[in-house]
């Protein structure tokens, strides 16, 4: 975790709960509804995405699973850090 990553989750130690560390867990796992969507675009539809395009939203499916991760990490070293879980 970067160092602005680790005063974020400072700043906003206090609203965290458990509850958000079991949303961001969800979250994550919210790339097989996502890739399950991509698959059914390319193989029941006539016209099929071009290999730029199907690049660009595998792209932005790892940026997004990026974010989600460091958001999922961001809350548990907020949580373990003021006790709220251990």
């Amino acid at each position: 975790m970067t160092q602005q990553m680790t005063q974020q989750a400072e700043q906003h130690a206090g609203p965290y709960t458990r509850f958000d560390l079991e949303d961001a867990i969800s979250n994550l796992q919210n790339i097989e509804t996502d890739l399950q969507t991509v698959l059914e675009r390319i193989m029941d539809h006539d016209v099929r995405p071009t290999d730029d395009e199907l690049s660009n939203v595998l792209i932005g499916l790892i940026e997004m699973t990026k974010f989600r991760g460091e958001k999922l990490s961001m809350i548990f070293e907020s949580l373990v850090k003021y006790r709220k879980i251990l």
